[in-house]
Formats: C-alpha cells, sequence, structure tokens
C-alpha cells in the first residue's frame, strides 16, 4: 500500500459520471462500464447494483466523448447490495499518471467551493502547454460531455468488441459539447496510446524548442600588467641524523606470579617458588650458583645440583597443591642438591638461568 493510503475519511463531493472498472485478476482483462457517486482525495464510490468482492483491485478509467482516461488504480474496501444505493467503496492505490492526483485533488477542491468546471482562456505558454493544459481539458470535457480534441492527451477510443464492455449502470447523457479552447486546437493530432489496466503511457514526440537569440559578446577587457613576483632563495637545513638505536637485550620468557615457595635453610640456596604452570625458580646463595638441572623417575622428581655450602641437616617439607608434593634439600660432594617430587608425570625440562620450565 502507497502513501494513497489516509488513516482518516477524506471529504467527499458528488461525482456521478461513467466509470470504466477492470479487475486485475487472472485471465483475460473484462471492462465494466459502471457510474460513479462521489469522489474523495483518497477514492471513489461506484454505484453498481453487482458489488464486486472486498479486497479485489480494480483499474479505474474515467470516460468522455467515447475515449478512456486510465487514471488510477485502487482496492475494494466495502460493498452493499442495498436495493435503494447498491455499490461498492474504491480506495486509490496507485495513480497511472505522473499527475493524475493533480487532476482528482482539482476536481474535489472546486466541487467542494462550488467553483466553475470551465476551461479558462488559454494564456501560457507553449512550454506550459501538458498534463497542466490537458488537466483543465479532462475536467471540462468529463463534467461537460466532452467534445472532440478534448482528450487529446488520451489513448484512442476503446476498440474492445460490444459484448467486452460490461454495462452496470447506464452512463449519464452527455450535456451539449463544449467548444475547444485554444488549448485544444494547440493539441497534436495523434494522441498518445495508454494501457487501461499499467497506465503505461507510450512517448509522445515534442515540438523542438524554439532556439534562444544569440547575444552578442561583449568586448574584452584590457588586462592590468603584471607585476614580476619576487622570488627569495629557501634555506634548506641539512637534515638531523639521529643517534644510533642499540638493540635491547632479548627478554626472557613471561614468569607467570608465584604460586607458592619454601625457604630454605643455609645451603647453595636460600627459596624455591614455583608456578602452577610447572616454572620453577631457585634463588642461589651468596657465591653459589645452579650447576645442573635434570628429571629423575619413580617418583617423578626434578633435581637440582648448587655448589657452595651444604646444610647441617637433611631438610623435608610435604606439600599438597596439585604441583609439588614435597621439597627436600641435602648434602652432595662440593655442595647441596635441591629435590623436588612433582604430582604429575613431567618430560622434559627446560632451563632459563635461574628458571626451570618442566613439561
Amino acid at each position: 500500500m502507497t502513501d494513497l493510503a489516509l488513516t482518516q475519511r477524506d471529504q467527499r463531493v458528488p461525482f456521478a459520471r461513467a466509470v470504466r472498472v477492470v479487475p486485475i485478476v487472472d485471465g483475460p482483462p473484462r471492462a465494466y462500464r459502471v457510474l460513479s457517486g462521489n469522489l474523495s482525495r483518497s477514492g471513489i464510490f461506484l454505484a453498481t447494483p453487482a458489488p464486486f468482492a472486498e479486497g479485489t483491485k480494480v483499474a479505474l478509467s474515467l470516460e468522455a466523448g467515447g475515449r478512456v482516461l486510465p487514471f488510477a488504480q485502487g482496492e475494494v474496501i466495502w460493498g452493499r447490495g442495498e436495493a435503494t444505493s447498491p455499490g461498492v467503496g474504491v480506495k486509490f492505490t496507485e495513480y497511472l499518471h505522473p499527475r493524475a492526483r493533480e487532476m482528482v485533488d482539482y476536481l474535489v477542491g472546486t466541487i467542494e467551493k462550488g467553483g466553475s468546471l470551465e476551461l479558462a482562456p488559454y494564456t501560457e505558454g507553449p512550454s506550459r502547454l501538458g498534463w497542466t493544459a490537458a488537466i483543465a481539458l479532462v475536467i471540462t470535457g468529463v463534467l461537460a460531455g466532452g467534445g472532440t480534441g478534448v482528450w487529446w492527451w488520451a489513448q484512442q477510443p476503446d476498440e474492445q468488441p460490444a459484448d467486452a464492455v460490461i454495462e452496470l449502470a447506464p452512463p449519464p447523457p452527455a450535456p451539449a459539447a463544449v467548444a475547444p479552447g485554444p488549448e485544444a486546437a494547440a493539441a497534436p493530432s495523434a494522441p498518445a496510446p495508454i494501457d487501461e489496466v499499467t497506465g503505461t503511457a507510450a512517448p509522445v514526440e515534442l515540438a523542438p524548442p524554439a532556439a534562444a537569440p544569440v547575444m552578442p559578446e561583449p568586448a574584452p577587457a584590457k588586462a592590468a600588467p603584471v607585476e614580476p613576483m619576487k622570488v627569495e632563495a629557501l634555506k634548506v637545513e641539512a637534515p638531523k641524523v639521529a643517534a644510533p638505536v642499540e638493540p635491547k637485550p632479548k627478554a626472557a620468557p613471561a614468569v607467570k606470579p608465584t604460586g607458592h615457595e619454601v625457604q630454605l635453610p643455609r645451603s647453595g640456596a636460600s627459596a624455591v617458588s614455583w608456578t602452577a604452570d610447572r616454572r620453577f625458580t631457585v634463588r642461589p646463595s651468596a657465591g653459589a650458583h645452579v650447576e645442573k638441572a635434570f628429571l629423575l623417575k619413580s617418583p617423578v622428581r626434578l633435581v637440582i645440583d648448587l655448589s657452595g655450602s651444604s646444610p647441617e641437616k637433611s631438610f623435608n617439607r610435604d606439600l599438597s597443591d596439585g604441583v609439588v608434593q614435597r621439597v627436600r634439600l641435602g648434602t652432595r660432594p662440593g655442595g647441596s642438591r635441591l629435590v623436588i617430587d612433582l604430582a604429575a608425570d613431567a618430560k622434559s625440562v627446560v632451563r632459563y638461568g635461574d628458571l626451570f620450565a618442566v613439561h
């Protein structure tokens, strides 16, 4: 649904004219000639004794002088089969011409104000002769009976066989024809055909516009003398050479925060600590250092030999943190031996100085 659908009911005006209705359904199109009862900016009432079903999509065309003007598509939103005033209400959903809305607005506005629908004298230039003049001609043709040349912009008279158009209501009697005005005389002799279902119009060839008068070229203005520009020598400073940057030493692998630490008695190491991912750090005592580290089985343990002094007596500390089960410290020739019993199996140990990563 387009912006034609309104949230409130528009003002309706009496508009009893012949309307051709073509339901948009599968199969060959069938045209019904009915009589309209009233008109609003959002829809039209069709006085037909056989109402169309609600939700039926229809193409609407106005008739005048035997010619057909497709102007809108709509949808049946209600119907009544009363004997006194049967008919259906059709809501506009799409206009079939770029300025068909303007025609409906003009009709409703003029009838609302009780204004005259007679064709005003032609005062506009040829460039304005188009849909604006056509609307006035169409309105005059529809409401005054429709004369020859009034519908110059619509399609040729309907060439359907007579039995293809179903008379649901007789069209109103045609009043006396209105003499064509200057706009009608200026209309092209060959009308552009418009499909009554889709509203697609064939292109119309327009006369080329009149050539614009040629204006004389102004005399060239005298250019003021241009003084030469003074160019000063640019001072170019020698580029500054940045001091060489010494490469930083490769950093040791990051060590996660210590999970546990055990202080050791006086020996080659003062303490040992470790993290949950089994990274062990030994803190050698003054004058001592780690000589070697290796793994032993049954039980799985990390052995670290240190130089320096030996403990006066053996040291044992039982633990249960999921990483280490026991820390032991004993003597060996030329130093001390630190033994760490592991809680899980290990296959290798990698040394980074005083840090040992067990895998």
